[in-house]
């Protein structure tokens, strides 16, 4: 059953449930000599400060709080928190059919955020399409901010006549110089240049990258026949062609082969790709591609239909 496409209340309660957990990944390193209070965490311990309503309650000193009588916050170095960029594709094709997959990518995105954020990440979550990135990204550091998080992402539009040109985007995120992270990409990777083009640009930001590709079973197999009118959703040109068995034939060739650079590109760039299916809940796929109660990215996890 697919979800609705509203990022409500209970669709945060249900987000908050996930890790990112057992990665395997320290987007940041921990300096040489730094104390590690809070192993797993990539956070070094710096100064306390009062105890305030929305805080995060695993950041309270208890052994302080047991010698004073007051609730006490600690404080890390932000600057080496773990950091996790999500570039969401707001490109044309994601907004093109009559459920967008973009619904499925804004949930995916603040899902991940969540997750993210549960386990003590700073976030960014950044719009894109067309080769650029689109304004400022919206972040977040604690999960008192997941609700603000999430009204901005559900509120980002799929733009008309912008083509999913990742290169460019890859590009500049390089540029901008962030400190190494994990960099999840959501998209379709619908790229018209191809999934080469792009590969040693995502190699270049020197980043952790996981793609997130959203599919539907009619990516693979349209199901049409005889003449049809087919239309480009990113450049609107249109065209009229004979769906022919051996025409479908070679389409389906075509998408295997666009499935299989996909696989080799996350092994090329030493990162993870999961299929979710933007007709099927987010997060019964995520879910269950975790475990229980875990998001986890498998080496190159498959998606789970």
């Amino acid at each position: 059953m697919p979800d609705s496409g509203v990022i409500d209340e209970r669709f945060l309660s249900a987000c908050r449930r996930l890790r990112l957990g057992a990665l395997g990944l320290r987007p940041l390193p921990r300096k040489a000599e730094a104390p590690a209070p809070m192993e797993g965490l990539g956070l070094d311990y710096r100064d306390h400060r009062p105890y305030v309503t929305g805080d995060d309650p695993r950041r309270i000193d208890w052994p302080l709080y047991q010698r004073s009588g007051r609730l006490f916050i600690r404080l890390y170095d932000e600057s080496h928190q773990l950091g996790v960029l999500i570039l969401l594709d707001c490109s044309a094709s994601m907004g093109f059919e009559a459920s967008p997959r973009l619904l499925a990518g804004q949930q995916a995105a603040v899902a991940i955020a969540a997750a993210g954020l549960e386990e003590l990440n700073r976030v960014h979550v950044q719009p894109f399409a067309d080769g650029r990135l689109l304004g400022a990204p919206v972040a977040a550091n604690s999960r008192a901010r997941l609700s603000d998080l999430a009204h901005s992402v559900s509120g980002w539009r799929a733009k008309q006549g912008a083509q999913t040109r990742l290169s460019p985007v890859f590009d500049a995120v390089r540029r901008a110089g962030h400190p190494r992270l994990l960099m999840v990409v959501i998209s379709d990777f619908f790229d018209p240049a191809g999934v080469d083009d792009w590969v040693p640009a995502i190699k270049e930001t020197g980043h952790l990258p996981a793609l997130i590709q959203l599919t539907r079973a009619s990516d693979r197999d349209p199901g049409v026949e005889g003449s049809v009118e087919v239309e480009d959703c990113e450049t609107a040109e249109r065209l009229y062609v004979h769906a022919s068995a051996v025409m479908m034939r070679a389409y389906r060739d075509a998408y295997g082969r666009f499935d299989r650079s996909m696989q080799a590109a996350a092994r090329a760039v030493m990162g993870r790709r999961i299929t979710l299916d933007a007709d099927r809940s987010v997060l019964t796929q995520l879910g269950r591609l975790a475990g229980p109660g875990r998001l986890q990215f498998g080496a190159v996890a498959a998606g789970v239909r």
